[in-house]
């Protein structure tokens, strides 16, 4: 469907610039059927099905997101494969760094489940209200700080050191300064452990090694839960194993 849909955005963007452009309809008939969403409108909402493709890396983009209901993955392709950077709830912004820098997408969105998104074009910016401007940019500051965390955390070779690491990563990201330190506070992760996995790069073969973090009691697993009981126990086990694990190495071409 991603490659369906890549192929079809730039045959409707820029057919002048496709030498081969029957080649590329006719290309277009042997790939599953896919719809590029395009609209001039400032302001637009459109539902999407579970697993259709929203927008994908490289494509150009005008337009950018906030989930109304559902779930949205957000995933971009490292080292040849396709990486699960973050499942997106209800509220969330997303697609915002195209139109803030006018580059092609840097990631791919496809709807996790039936979801209900706004459509916000670029044209409509300058007459957004303050207090969604800020939500935007606060939104833009927290997207970053993560994705420079799941990089990271790419490289960490142990991984039970990467779930820790991750999971440590996204109560920070949640949860207030002043909660921090309240070694009483619980929190309640909304993700299953497959999207924990997916977002760690914890492969099937990887998962035998994973029983130490399973059973760990400070942490309880549900079906679209991950509830963490005490969060200072977390970062102290997340230091633990980020002490004792190396860095994978570098391939230098």
């Amino acid at each position: 469907g991603i490659a369906a849909h890549l192929l079809q955005s730039y045959v409707n963007e820029k057919p002048e610039n496709i030498t081969n452009l029957d080649k590329a309809k006719e290309k277009l008939k042997d790939l599953p059927e896919t719809k590029v969403y395009k609209t001039d409108q400032a302001f637009d909402n459109k539902l999407f099905t579970p697993n259709q493709v929203i927008f994908v890396e490289m494509e150009q983009g005008d337009s950018f997101y906030m989930i109304r209901t559902g779930k949205v993955k957000i995933t971009n392709i490292r080292k040849g494969k396709q990486v699960l950077i973050a499942v997106l709830n209800e509220g969330s912004i997303f697609g915002e760094m195209a139109i803030l820098n006018n580059k092609p997408r840097n990631a791919t969105a496809i709807a996790d489940s039936l979801c209900e998104v706004s459509i916000i074009n670029k044209k409509s910016i300058g007459n957004l209200p303050a207090s969604l401007f800020y939500n935007i940019l606060e939104h833009l500051t927290h997207r970053i700080w993560m994705t420079e965390k799941i990089l990271f955390c790419m490289d960490l070779h142990n991984p039970v050191a990467r779930a820790y690491y991750l999971l440590a990563a996204k109560v920070k990201q949640n949860v207030k300064k002043n909660d921090m330190i309240n070694s009483g506070y619980v929190f309640h992760y909304k993700s299953t452990l497959e999207e924990l996995y997916n977002m760690a790069n914890i492969t099937d073969a990887q998962k035998d090694l994973m029983y130490e973090f399973e059973k760990d009691e400070n942490i309880q697993i549900y079906d679209n839960t991950i509830k963490i009981r005490n969060i200072k126990v977390l970062f102290d086990k997340s230091s633990f194993y980020l002490s004792r694990s190396t860095i994978k190495q570098k391939s230098h071409k």
